[in-house]
């Protein structure tokens, strides 16, 4: 059985446990998968610390930085990282893993410690071209704590996400065979799956897909539900959207062709739904990532040079070579 952790955990039991932490320590957190798309986030429901909030509005790339470092460094030591980001805060990375595949990590902070040296407010100041005087009042918002009273919190929040995984795991393997049927109901699920991910531009109907599985409609939507975490609904609308993303970011075909060709016969209603899921409508989407406007042009080139991609060979200009290549998926843009 292949495991997601989008679809494995319950959402609901996250955010509780985040929000547990949340009340115990003052921190805010965030479960993002392997991908680094987010499952459960309590910085948007919370807001970010005051101090954080001022960096990251003037600059978000040296905190983006140190979070790929610190992601980086705890996913090859496959524990619990406490690391120092680039304003000389303390922030926590947890990668979570099943059957020693990297699946995803909590994150955590921000946060001094007792130990830290006084931080240099001037020298931020100038290095975010910062009022004087603007991170001395906001670094009142930062919590303090023993680095020996963080460490036992951060391997407790470490211990429950395990247990909570693999319990979890354990019900799916539970529920995997149906008792009356004797059959493996899941290996039944993973061909709708299948079929949903290559035939989501159809007008596709649970009825359709539980009798093409040989299950009832009830029985089979109680199943998916169990296996993916998602409603049969849910989980077809998010196999579209995905492919709408990927389209808008890389393609410069139509809204209304790529809402057909995802599957909406109505453009009104794909632009609707994907401004829910995105928060931004379908046209801010295709602005945001795009390849031709100058400032992704630095960013896309910058992530060219860093990664050792080749050299723009016949591609007469960078404008020319990021028209030709897709907008890579650990990118995001600065805003």
């Amino acid at each position: 059985m292949i495991y997601n952790l989008a679809n494995l955990v319950k959402i609901d039991i996250i955010t509780d446990i985040l929000q547990q932490f949340h009340e115990l320590t003052g921190l805010r957190s965030i479960l993002k998968d392997a991908d680094g798309n987010i499952i459960a986030d309590l910085v948007k429901n919370q807001g970010s610390s005051p101090f954080c909030s001022r960096l990251y509005d003037t600059n978000n790339k040296f905190c983006k930085e140190s979070d790929l470092i610190g992601m980086e460094q705890a996913i090859q030591a496959k524990s619990p990282l406490i690391y120092k980001c680039h304003a000389g805060l303390t922030d926590v990375v947890i990668p979570l893993y099943i059957q020693e595949k990297f699946v995803g990590a909590v994150f955590t902070g921000q946060f001094f410690t007792h130990e830290d040296k006084p931080v240099n407010f001037e020298l931020l100041e100038k290095k975010f071209d910062l009022e004087p005087g603007t991170l001395e009042k906001a670094f009142e918002s930062i919590p303090t704590f023993d680095m020996k009273v963080m460490e036992f919190y951060v391997n407790i929040l470490d211990s429950i996400f395990k247990w909570v995984i693999a319990l979890r795991i354990r019900y799916l393997k539970d529920l995997k065979y149906d008792k009356n049927q004797d059959t493996n109901v899941y290996d039944r699920i993973e061909k709708a799956i299948q079929t949903i991910n290559e035939n989501y531009s159809s007008p596709l109907t649970m009825k359709q897909i539980a009798h093409d599985v040989n299950l009832s409609e009830s029985y089979f939507s109680t199943s998916f539900k169990e296996y993916t975490g998602l409603s049969f609904p849910e989980y077809l609308n998010k196999v579209r959207l995905e492919k709408a993303r990927f389209l808008l970011k890389n393609t410069y075909l139509s809204i209304t062709t790529i809402a057909y060709d995802v599957g909406y016969s109505d453009s009104n209603y794909f632009s609707t739904i994907f401004k829910k899921t995105a928060n931004l409508t379908p046209k801010q989407y295709r602005e945001k990532y795009d390849r031709t406007c100058p400032r992704n042009i630095k960013i896309l080139e910058d992530y060219r040079k860093k990664h050792g991609f080749p050299s723009l060979g016949e591609f007469a200009s960078i404008e020319e070579y990021w028209k030709a290549h897709a907008w890579p998926e650990d990118l995001e843009p600065d805003l």
